[in-house]
C-alpha cells in the first residue's frame, strides 16, 4: 500500500503520527479506570460528553502536529476546527462513554486529509 497522493509523500507525516499516538496513549491509559472530570459538550445529547482526558490527549496530539507540520490543518472533536488544503483529522479518545465507565472500547483516530 502506497503512503502517496497525487505526487505528495507522506511517510515523515505517518512516522509523526506514530510517534504521537504512543505519546498520547500515555495519557488516555493513564486515565483509564480512574475517576474523571466529565462536561456535557454544548448543544448536543446527554450522552455527548468530553473527559480531561479527551481535552489534554487532543491538546498533545495538536501541539505535535502544529510544531511539526504548522501549515497543516487541524480537526479536532474536542477544539476548534481549522480546515486547511492537508488537514489532520482527530478523535483522541473514540468511544468517550465507554472509556468513561471503565469499559474498555475505545480506542483513538488520528488521519491525515489532502484536498477539500
Amino acid at each position: 500500500m502506497s503512503s502517496s497522493y497525487m505526487g505528495e509523500n507522506f511517510h515523515s507525516e505517518f512516522d509523526l503520527a506514530k510517534k504521537v499516538i504512543v505519546d498520547a496513549s500515555k495519557i488516555v491509559l493513564s486515565s483509564f479506570e480512574k475517576e474523571l472530570t466529565i462536561r456535557y459538550k454544548e448543544g448536543e445529547l446527554s450522552s455527548s460528553i468530553v473527559t480531561q482526558a479527551d481535552e489534554e490527549t487532543e491538546k498533545l496530539i495538536r501541539n505535535a502536529f502544529e510544531e511539526e507540520y504548522p501549515a497543516h490543518g487541524f480537526i479536532g472533536e474536542e477544539t476548534p476546527e481549522m480546515n486547511n488544503e492537508t488537514s489532520w483529522i482527530v478523535d483522541p479518545i473514540d468511544g468517550t462513554l465507554s472509556f468513561s465507565r471503565g469499559l474498555p472500547e475505545f480506542g483513538m483516530a488520528i488521519a491525515l486529509k489532502h484536498g477539500p
